[in-house]
């Protein structure tokens, strides 16, 4: 007989079922990994045990004994537990709730993103008698009203980063004070800001949020003309006003990106378009996605069309805007993101094998776009590629039988060395460990694979000893251990 605790430890009883041996032997609990003794009874649909232990034999083999017959180990009050009896019926509802959600996962689930639905907040509505004093979005303006947290900020209530936060909060201050609404949730964000920008001094660099020394100098600029009651000029922001202008003044590049470059083939500065200034708009919307954002960015695209104007760049985000009912997400669509990490935490839960007909679905829909010259993003029909999604995409795609090249990984590889993005600062730990996971699934001769896991086992090596594997991207618990 099988049972699970409340708290979902699956256990296993053994019965003696020859009655001789009641007298020597005792039934045995195995519980945590112990061996204990219980007795079991039936109440209602649920099972009570406490802890006893045989002194008797008993002539039926099928029962534990008379309740008076035995002796508790623990004499005395003890707290008696419920244990549920798994049932097929339970195991049939919860792997049935799962396939609902895999089968229905369209252009991917992503929470609402305080800073981008900022963003698309600002555009102003120049269609109505030529006025331009209403927000073209006016939901976006109503989600952040709704959605500020008990402290005055904006962000993930769960988790606290102070980039994230102060970024969030900041761009929902200025966008309530653009529009002359919510007087008392601005001047509760302004005193949130007040109070937390020395955090920013002890901040982590590797939970900074992307682009982070553009665009939020930038809001605090656009905060300033606004007005808002912000300190300035104190020495932190200083510092990242300062290492903002020397990339600015820099004659060759933003973040190690030719300034040439930027206009010309897609990098992550794309990403963070509203950060950035002297920008050559017509050159730059000939990098623009299928979809008509920038990079999947409602903020970048946001910029993008009060910039230009351009009718792509709107119906991006009024596609964006009615799908996710009010705000918009960070990024979107993240339909080949979604797919295949929900694959991977499935498999790694070890009950994959409920769902071998939906991770098919799931895998075809990432094979249809995938890209054997430049790889995938997280969505689809991306026109730049990361090396954390597509080295996702080679391992599970092969290791569901999908004929899949793994030498577009020469897009990510620069010298000796391999990166996720071009142009980035600092290597992410998550993302080389999914090379390193990518390069396991290798046939003999392909050299990229080879070199990929000397690169990256070098690497994860080197961020162990010196504690530092983590970065914003972690998405399991437990890197290091892993």
């Amino acid at each position: 007989m099988q049972v699970i605790s409340s708290y979902g430890v699956c256990c296993t009883i053994h019965q003696f079922n020859n009655p001789t041996l009641l007298s020597t032997q005792q039934a045995e609990f195995i519980k945590h990994g112990h061996s204990r003794n219980w007795l079991f009874q039936n109440k209602g649909s649920s099972l009570v045990h406490k802890p006893v232990r045989f002194n008797c034999a008993r002539i039926a083999a099928s029962n534990f004994g008379n309740v008076d017959e035995l002796q508790s180990d623990y004499p005395g009050n003890y707290e008696e537990e419920d244990i549920q009896v798994t049932t097929a019926i339970q195991i049939k509802n919860l792997t049935e709730e799962i396939k609902h959600m895999l089968s229905s996962m369209g252009d991917g689930r992503s929470s609402v993103s305080p800073y981008d639905t900022a963003w698309v907040s600002f555009i102003r509505d120049t269609n109505i008698n030529g006025s331009s004093e209403r927000p073209l979005f006016p939901s976006c303006l109503k989600w952040i009203e709704d959605n500020q947290l008990p402290d005055g900020s904006w962000g993930e209530e769960l988790v606290f980063c102070i980039y994230d936060r102060l970024l969030n909060t900041l761009a929902c201050v200025v966008a309530l004070t653009l529009w002359n609404t919510s007087l008392r949730k601005r001047n509760k964000g302004v005193m949130f800001i007040k109070e937390n920008l020395s955090k920013l001094e002890t901040g982590e660099v590797e939970n900074m949020t992307c682009g982070f020394e553009f665009v939020f100098p930038a809001l605090l600029e656009k905060a300033q003309k606004l007005d808002i009651d912000i300190p300035y000029d104190v020495p932190v922001l200083m510092e990242i006003y300062a290492r903002r202008e020397a990339k600015f003044t820099s004659h060759t590049s933003y973040c190690r990106i030719p300034k040439d470059v930027i206009h010309t083939i897609p990098t992550t500065v794309l990403f963070s378009l509203e950060g950035l200034r002297d920008l050559d708009w017509q050159r730059l919307l000939k990098l623009q996605m299928q979809d008509g954002s920038f990079l999947t960015s409602p903020a970048s695209t946001a910029i993008a069309f009060m910039e230009t104007n351009d009718q792509k760049c709107l119906g991006f985000l009024q596609n964006v805007v009615e799908k996710c009912n009010g705000g918009v997400p960070h990024s979107y669509p993240v339909d080949m993101q979604a797919r295949l990490w929900a694959i991977d935490r499935l498999q790694r839960l070890g009950i994959s094998y409920y769902f071998a007909e939906e991770f098919k679905q799931l895998l075809d829909h990432v094979s249809r776009y995938w890209n054997e010259e430049i790889g995938i993003f997280g969505g689809r029909n991306s026109n730049f590629c990361d090396v954390d999604d597509t080295c996702m995409a080679i391992r599970l795609l092969r290791l569901h039988g999908f004929d899949v090249s793994p030498d577009v990984l020469n897009k990510f590889k620069d010298g000796d060395q391999f990166f996720c993005l071009r142009g980035e600062l600092n290597k992410s730990p998550t993302a080389m460990y999914n090379l390193y996971r990518c390069s396991q699934a290798l046939f003999p001769g392909e050299k990229i694979l080879e070199e990929a896991k000397n690169f990256t086992y070098n690497f994860l090596q080197q961020c162990l000893a010196n504690n530092q594997s983590s970065d914003k991207w972690v998405i399991a618990k437990d890197i290091p251990g892993e």
